[in-house]
């Protein structure tokens, strides 16, 4: 059992975020404990569901706002952030960030079950939908771990207990290296990241293959102070034609092995690959961004010294010019009375 306060008490009590959201941690690693887009999934979901439910316009003023809330917790001004710098997919992120980030979308929407919602249609990305098309629903989840990286690279820690046709039962575990990040609050983040996962868990055999989602039964749960969160999860695993040409014959998402099968998975690690590739390029990229903004606010504060010695000095110039003109009307008042003086004779001093 992991100490900490009840999940009730959520992150934004402590005012402001006390680790870097992006760019480098102090050891100076790149901050990639989550990605652009997952985080980029959280906001197009609160635009989107604002904009039903308030009208056109409603969820752009949501965005403007949510980063306006974000920015006020952010002792950084370099840290900064913006509606577009939100919506880029190729970012790094803290957890302490996303998790700030989940905790203003539920003020926002005052929807309780915001993330929940959000990861049945948004957290899982169209290309991982994609590439999941080939593989059974029993295969997908075996491959959570693997999936699960893209999501949050080296944060969660997942582990596949059993699986079986119909039935699998998952383990997620925060990574120890970002557990301060929490700090008391452990348990309030654990359950927005729980409802997230299990919820795009969840509904993957919906989004990948248009079958019922998956039932998921809570084992465990770090919410409620546990090292770890479990679920079970039971999904129909009725025979049906298989969906593309030369797999064995089954459901849709409960194709068989076999060469193709051997080979999609292939691709889907090359890819993985050159996703990593390009994702470490982009997040150099957004660290040098982030260094260049810190140093053009130091010359921009230095500039605004100088300004401000100058602005001192000119004022300390006026003041003696203002004393040295008032010193000569004095003298010019007082000269025609010295040469009056100096023109009266003299008294003769008599023996």
């Amino acid at each position: 059992m992991v100490l900490g306060l009840p999940k009730h008490h959520r992150i934004l009590e402590k005012g402001l975020m006390e680790f870097p959201p992006f760019g480098a941690d102090e050891q100076g690693q790149k901050i990639r404990d989550v990605s652009g887009a997952t985080v980029r999934a959280v906001v197009d979901y609160l635009e989107d569901a604002l904009t039903r439910a308030r009208g056109p316009g409603a969820g752009a003023d949501a965005v403007d706002q949510l980063a306006a809330l974000l920015n006020e917790r952010i002792l950084d001004p370099a840290c900064h952030v913006t509606a577009a710098f939100l919506k880029n997919p190729w970012h790094g992120y803290s957890y302490e960030f996303l998790c700030f980030l989940g905790e203003f979308c539920v003020q926002l929407t005052g929807d309780l079950h915001f993330t929940a919602n959000m990861a049945r249609t948004k957290l899982l990305s169209p290309w991982v939908v994609l590439l999941g098309k080939p593989f059974s629903i029993a295969k997908i989840y075996e491959l959570a771990p693997q999936l699960g990286q893209q999501l949050a690279k080296g944060a969660l820690e997942f582990q596949v207990r059993t699986i079986a046709s119909g039935r699998a039962v998952l383990r997620m575990a925060f990574a120890e290296r970002i557990e301060p990040q929490f700090g008391r609050h452990r348990c309030a983040c654990a359950a927005l990241v729980c409802d997230a996962v299990k919820s795009a868990l969840g509904y993957a055999p919906e989004r990948i293959h248009g079958r019922v989602p998956a039932a998921v039964k809570d084992l465990v749960c770090m919410a409620d102070g546990e090292a770890y969160c479990e679920w079970e999860l039971a999904w129909d695993a009725e025979t049906r034609v298989a969906w593309f040409r030369g797999a064995s014959r089954g459901a849709p998402g409960e194709a068989g092995g076999g060469p193709e099968l051997g080979l999609l998975q292939q691709q889907l690690l090359e890819l993985e690959a050159r996703h990593e590739q390009l994702r470490e390029a982009y997040l150099d990229q957004q660290l040098a961004g982030l260094e260049l903004r810190r140093r053009l606010r130091d010359v921009s504060a230095a500039s605004r010294r100088v300004q401000e010695q100058n602005a001192r000095l000119e004022a300390r110039l006026k003041e003696r010019a203002e004393e040295a003109a008032r010193m000569t009307q004095t003298l010019q008042a007082a000269e025609p009375r010295a040469v009056a003086a100096e023109q009266q004779p003299m008294d003769c001093v008599r023996p």
